[in-house]
């Protein structure tokens, strides 16, 4: 989370000469006002980058659009925070759980964050004995947040000034 706030901070440095950096400014393409065309440059510049690279469609054949940034952000949070909830994810990015579960956490095996599953299953019970950890980066990995606990307090997933 540190690297989105490094970045924010860099952006807000950026447009400060200019102004725009006001609470209700975009994050993004600040200099306009009108959100139909800031994302329409927004989406341009996201198209030609996906273009120059060759990454225009994905591995399952599925056109990238610039919407699919916020499905990679929903997806990581989903495999990668410690012990977040539906809930929480959901609030964050102004989605409901239902939303979560039916278009990205279907996408999900049984066997991803299995490490988070086994570590709420062990917080229930007494407390242990030392195991044996069969890898050494699952015993240097944090511990978990509390359910509703976020690094930030603000959502990652929508791009507006707080």
């Amino acid at each position: 989370m540190q690297r989105a706030v490094d970045v924010y901070e860099r952006q807000c440095k950026l447009y400060e000469p200019d102004v725009l950096t006001k609470p209700d400014d975009y994050l993004f393409m600040p200099q306009y006002s009108n959100w139909d065309t800031a994302l329409k440059r927004l989406q341009h510049q996201f198209n030609f980058l996906l273009d120059d690279l060759g990454m225009k469609t994905d591995a399952r054949g599925n056109e990238r659009t610039i919407y699919s940034l916020r499905h990679t952000c929903i997806m990581f949070r989903l495999l990668n925070a410690d012990g977040i909830d539906m809930l929480t994810l959901a609030r964050n990015a102004r989605t409901s759980v239902e939303m979560i579960e039916r278009f990205y956490a279907s996408e999900l095996t049984g066997e991803m964050n299995i490490d988070v599953i086994q570590s709420q299953r062990k917080s229930k019970n007494k407390p242990e004995a030392k195991a044996e950890v069969p890898h050494q980066e699952a015993a240097d990995k944090p511990k978990a947040k509390k359910q509703g606990e976020s690094s930030a307090g603000k959502s990652v997933c929508h791009a507006r000034h707080r």
